[in-house]
């Protein structure tokens, strides 16, 4: 990982800990998350959106890839928990990273 690369994911890493801890900053990171990324020195480029969602006890959650891409026999698996560590690489799952989140 190179060093700019670096530096945003653990500017990243401080606005999910801080989104832990602070409620009107969680609040906020919701409501308007360009905004408030932007404020902590995260910008995001244009035309992109960003959204964050809070984990609820209840709830599966999956991205749905968008009507242009396909889905390939490793994707697929990433979304059903059956892929392998190295297939994950560049793979968020929060079902055991957010905890504390909801």
């Amino acid at each position: 990982m190179d060093k700019k690369n670096h530096k945003k994911k653990e500017k990243v890493i401080h606005v999910l800990k801080k989104a832990q801890k602070d409620k009107a900053f969680r609040k906020r990171l919701i409501d308007h998350p360009e905004a408030t990324l932007k404020q902590e020195g995260l910008d995001v480029p244009p035309g992109m959106h960003v959204k964050f969602l809070e984990k609820q006890k209840d709830t599966y959650y999956y991205l749905l890839p968008s009507e242009h891409e396909e889905l390939s026999e490793e994707d697929t698996m990433r979304m059903v928990g059956g892929a392998k560590q190295e297939a994950l690489k560049g793979y968020h799952d929060c079902s055991s990273s957010c905890r504390g989140t909801s």
